[in-house]
């Protein structure tokens, strides 16, 4: 709700919303890059990764969730083209839980990355959560 009436007022040309791939060589002031997956849980263990008797759920193969996982999370040489095209300001949106979490990204050096950046963020009071309100633009 708070974001919404900011949002709104956002006019984008056609040229302004990309891949990270066609952003190389580019900038911006401001660019806003979306993590829009994120994985669902295993229907058949509920996202624990283990069935039954504690044996490993064969459907999602332990990772209680199911598909290829955060690709574009795992890639360091996407992860640095998507932080180096802002000049001002840098607005990741998504689960930085998912992001972070190595069920999710397979151990990659881009998650690893992801994960450092996120707890240099957070000691610095930059996180901001959808659903907080009252916060500043600063």
């Amino acid at each position: 709700d708070t974001m919404l009436p900011s949002l709104q007022k956002v006019r984008l040309a056609a040229d302004d919303v990309a891949s990270v791939d066609s952003f190389q060589g580019s900038e911006r002031d401001v660019i806003v890059i979306s993590f829009v997956r994120s994985p669902a849980s295993c229907t058949r263990c509920e996202g624990t990764g283990v069935r039954q008797r504690g044996q490993r759920c064969d459907y999602c193969d332990g990772k209680g969730w199911r598909g290829t996982g955060l690709t574009f999370a795992r890639d360091l040489r996407r992860l640095n083209v998507a932080f180096s095209r802002a000049r001002k300001m840098l607005i990741l949106v998504g689960d930085i839980d998912a992001l972070t979490d190595s069920r999710y990204r397979g151990g990659a050096p881009g998650g690893r990355v992801l994960a450092m950046f996120r707890d240099y963020v957070r000691d610095r009071g930059k996180v901001l959560h959808v659903w907080e309100r009252g916060h500043d633009n600063s």
